[in-house]
């Protein structure tokens, strides 16, 4: 699955609403490939989980912080525990359980999206 961004002719490091709506999509794109792709989470091994989630993160708060958004929505809750949860259970998961948790990061993943959409009002499309 990819998202493809609505938003055209943004400029990377404006600080706009656009730019980071346009770089929470990419980074969403990204640890869906991290679910997807790599075979390993731990903190040593060679996986993008953490940074792709700090990077996600770092524009959700930017986000949150231009929006004002936490006045009236519990963000910790709705969004950032959805983060943890993914990078807590890839982290702890081993051979024997991944296909399972890989689907429940999915899953979670999914409701991230949803989630992130609602909130934000992002705009893009799917394609499988």
């Amino acid at each position: 699955m990819k998202l493809k961004n609505k938003y055209n002719d943004v400029v990377i490091g404006s600080g706009t609403e656009v730019e980071y709506k346009f770089q929470i999509i990419n980074f969403m794109n990204m640890l869906y490939n991290v679910i997807k792709e790599d075979k390993e989470y731990g903190i040593h091994s060679n996986s993008n989980l953490r940074p792709w989630c700090y990077n996600l993160t770092v524009y959700i708060k930017y986000l949150e912080n231009k929006t004002n958004i936490s006045a009236f929505y519990d963000i910790n809750l709705g969004i950032y525990s959805r983060i943890n949860a993914i990078m807590i259970n890839l982290e702890k998961a081993d051979g024997n359980n991944m296909g399972v948790i890989k689907r429940l990061c999915f899953c979670i993943w999914e409701d991230l999206l949803n989630e992130l959409t609602n909130i934000f009002k992002l705009e893009y499309t799917i394609n499988e």
